[in-house]
């Protein structure tokens, strides 16, 4: 899907109609998420296990470091996990970049 084609131009009514409709921030943050989940893996289905690694890491060391600085501590060590975690991602989807750009030569 990309930004120019009729499918997103329909997808795109429908997240924002969901949006739209939806007072609950809850909802609307899970919509947001699983729209993305959607629309990038109708581009790359592989990169959607790499996504939802990220999220799941991420999320949880958000959630540890929130916990640490509420008991006083600094939480370093998961801000640590993330930030590796990133770096990851970055060379994970610049191996398949490459890898794809490759094959096309």
């Amino acid at each position: 899907m990309i930004f120019s084609s009729i499918e997103f131009f329909g997808f795109l009514v429908l997240i924002l109609g969901l949006l739209a409709l939806s007072r609950d921030e809850s909802f609307r943050r899970r919509t947001l998420l699983v729209a993305s989940y959607v629309f990038y893996g109708w581009w790359r289905p592989d990169f959607l296990i790499l996504m939802l690694t990220s999220t799941v890491v991420d999320y949880t060391a958000g959630a540890r470091i929130w916990r640490a600085r509420a008991a006083g501590a600094r939480g370093k060590g998961w801000l640590w996990l993330s930030l590796r975690q990133q770096w990851f991602s970055c060379c994970t989807v610049s191996w398949f970049s490459h890898r794809a750009v490759k094959k096309k030569k």
